[in-house]
């Protein structure tokens, strides 16, 4: 039989595109299960999944925002997809939306992480600074979207949280509408998710809200009848008039301002100590030495006649944002093992130091998701659940007492 030109041709032609759209359609599946198979079943989060049961509340500070932009700096495309892409989270360059929240807290909880104490900003333009989640379109339209993600969707795992008012720079809230976002806090301390701590020598549990940075505080109220003091006891007034009852408030040290402690707080914390490797300024510095230099610094504030709450700095390396690493050392020769160490330091340190730490023991780490500084310990492309196994195995009640 001999086929006419004309149908030779046009079942060749369609043969060709129909093999054409095979391979885009194996393309595209095979793309999907790539990118999809190691974030649903990443081999190492099914090895290290298990209990949550422990001896230490461990808490990590959260920094929403930092993808887009923050504080007003680009973010560098070699962060993104060069030098530094092994920062890249497993959950990939992220929004903070809820479905991406739920992943986080998930992962979280299953590595050891009790709450997250989130970094809360005054925003004069955000009207929502005050509100609960409106819609999806203004989630992550300010700096505290993740907070709102986290507060709209945390029924699912009950993670603990705390609120961390983030003051430095332009975002203080002002004495005129302090009052304001006070009973927006208070009103937060009233949920069953809200982290609670004992002071030592007391059995009640309060809820824990820290100021971070007390100097800022001064600074803000500077002229206002009774100053920073008179803002601290206005937060304790209106957490007991909205059914809170006494409430627990942090400051992060600074040791160039010792007079902040006499204004109201109960308890002394930091957000980091990257300064504590005795490097100067711009230079590289060893890991080990930051962590060793942490000991000092706990020891210190004990001096103050306070409970503490140890920070670790899980990692200092902002050579990603311009500008930043300049006047700052840096150390990237951090690893999980290294910082395996460091939580050793830093539950070693509060078995010796009972009576000045707070019940339950508690620990905050330097953080989940500062990527930019090289502050993270949220699962990435270069270190899979490294920092989180890390936690899990000093932290954990079956590894806590071991030295």
């Amino acid at each position: 039989m001999v086929w006419p030109k004309g149908k030779i041709y046009s079942y060749f032609i369609g043969r060709k595109e129909y093999m054409k759209r095979a391979h885009i359609v194996t393309f595209c599946l095979s793309t999907t299960i790539l990118l999809f198979i190691p974030f649903f079943l990443h081999p190492e989060e099914i090895k290290f999944s298990g209990g949550n049961d422990y001896d230490y509340s461990v808490g990590c500070y959260y920094f929403g925002y930092w993808f887009r932009k923050p504080m007003g700096r680009d973010v560098p495309m070699d962060l993104l997809v060069g030098r530094w892409n092994e920062r890249k989270p497993l959950l990939g360059w992220y929004l903070d939306t809820p479905y991406t929240m739920k992943w986080e807290v998930k992962r979280a909880l299953r590595g050891g992480i009790h709450f997250f104490a989130f970094l809360w900003y005054y925003l004069e333009e955000d009207t929502a600074s005050t509100d609960t989640l409106r819609d999806s379109a203004s989630i992550h339209s300010s700096l505290n979207g993740a907070f709102r993600s986290f507060l709209a969707t945390n029924d699912v795992y009950k993670m603990k949280f705390c609120v961390v008012y983030t003051n430095h720079d332009h975002f203080g809230v002002p004495p005129s509408q302090w009052d304001r976002y006070a009973t927006y806090w208070a009103k937060l301390m009233l949920r069953d998710d809200y982290f609670k701590i004992a002071l030592k020598g007391g059995e009640k549990r309060l809820p824990l809200f820290i100021v971070w940075s007390p100097s800022s505080l001064q600074e803000h109220w500077r002229g206002q009848q009774g100053g920073a003091s008179e803002a601290i006891r206005r937060l304790r007034q209106i957490a007991r008039r909205v059914g809170v009852g006494e409430i627990a408030i942090g400051g992060c040290i600074d040791h160039s301002n010792p007079e902040v402690w006499d204004e109201g707080y109960d308890i002394i914390t930091g957000y980091n100590f990257h300064s504590s490797g005795g490097v100067p300024p711009g230079k590289v510095g060893k890991y080990d030495y930051l962590a060793k230099g942490h000991l000092s610094i706990w020891d210190s504030m004990t001096t103050l006649g306070k409970p503490v709450i140890p920070v670790i700095t899980s990692g200092w390396d902002p050579r990603p944002w311009p500008g930043t690493a300049k006047g700052s050392p840096y150390y990237p020769d951090r690893t999980p093992k290294k910082f395996k160490i460091f939580c050793r330091l830093a539950r070693d340190w509060i078995g010796s130091n009972e009576k000045s730490v707070v019940v339950p023991k508690t620990v905050l780490i330097y953080a989940w998701n500062e990527l930019g500084e090289g502050g993270y310990i949220l699962p990435t492309v270069g270190e899979g659940y490294g920092y989180l196994k890390a936690i899990k195995e000093v932290f954990g009640k079956e590894n806590s007492s071991r030295k």
